[in-house]
């Protein structure tokens, strides 16, 4: 028996669900993005709180800040291409075109911008091994300083001079950090081959005591002083070469106390000694933290 209107009713449900499906397929795709997005807000959190986990000063907490957003941003960015692309594919637009021109785009923006995306690679493996810090003395790139900003797109630094420079991540491929953990001041004493060494050994422990002594300094040394080699034997003379274990970035004001106090110690003595600043040049009282900022190589540690 047939009911009046029944089939005007089904063939309008029919509609409705050509109408409502899309709709529902938009939602729940929406709803997926959602959740893929609070997802990957959790493992940025997370991975946050692990890098937070070192030191507390508020530099530190910067850069891991600075990397969380910068992963947030590419995330958010990715879902919302895919979830716009699938969008448009429910409501009849064919995306084909789209993903084709995207992708002339894309490797066109990426040949053209190739040293941008390679400076903020690095970056980013920078902030997460934590290879440099704020008020840390590097050398990078051939420009050595005082590190005064880490970015995901460069590093600054200030020099002696007071010159600043802006140096890419992308293009430092050997970083020299010399405020890691301590560091050594290097002292080099050419001393005549006539002179009494044993006396040259207590002058250099008098000096070393003296500086250790003093209210300023002296808290950043951390070790006595020692001996590292005897070399560059001479006719007339044979270089002495001492360190001081000290505090990281500290190096050049202990050397520069301990240069003073060891050249009035030599200038007591009938010793003729010529004091070098561990770069085989006559040291400079006026040695600054920043100027000349070259490691150079004792044993099997980085010293400057």
């Amino acid at each position: 028996m047939n009911i009046p209107g029944i089939p005007d009713s089904l063939s309008s449900l029919r509609e409705w669900a050509v109408l409502v499906q899309p709709l529902l397929r938009i939602g729940l795709i929406v709803g997926l993005a959602w959740l893929f997005y609070r997802g990957m807000a959790k493992l940025v959190d997370l991975m946050r709180r692990h890098l937070d986990r070192g030191p507390t000063e508020l530099e530190h907490s910067k850069r891991v800040e600075t990397l969380a957003q910068a992963l947030r941003h590419v995330g958010v960015l990715i879902l919302a291409t895919i979830a716009a692309l699938l969008i448009l594919s429910e409501i009849g637009v064919s995306i084909t075109p789209i993903v084709a021109a995207a992708g002339v785009t894309g490797i066109a923006i990426g040949l053209g911008a190739q040293s941008l995306v390679k400076d903020y690679l690095a970056g980013m493996i920078m902030l997460i091994e934590n290879q440099v810090r704020q008020g840390d003395m590097i050398e990078a790139a051939g420009k050595a300083g005082v590190v005064e900003d880490v970015t995901l797109r460069h590093v600054r630094l200030r020099d002696y001079d007071g010159t600043v420079h802006f140096v890419p991540n992308g293009v430092i491929t050997t970083l020299s950090n010399m405020s890691r953990e301590f560091s050594y001041a290097v002292i080099d004493i050419g001393v005549g081959a006539k002179d009494d060494m044993q006396q040259m050994l207590r002058l250099i422990r008098e000096a070393g005591t003296q500086v250790k002594s003093d209210p300023h300094v002296g808290p950043a040394i951390l070790e006595e002083p020692e001996v590292a080699t005897l070399d560059k034997w001479t006719e007339g003379a044979f270089n002495v070469r001492l360190r001081v274990k000290t505090r990281p970035g500290e190096q050049r004001t202990v050397r520069r106390e301990f240069m003073l106090r060891l050249k009035a110690a030599i200038d007591a003595s009938a010793t003729q000694a010529t004091i070098h600043g561990g770069e085989g040049k006559p040291a400079e009282a006026t040695a600054s933290p920043t100027e000349s900022a070259r490691p150079s190589r004792i044993g099997a540690r980085w010293t400057t």
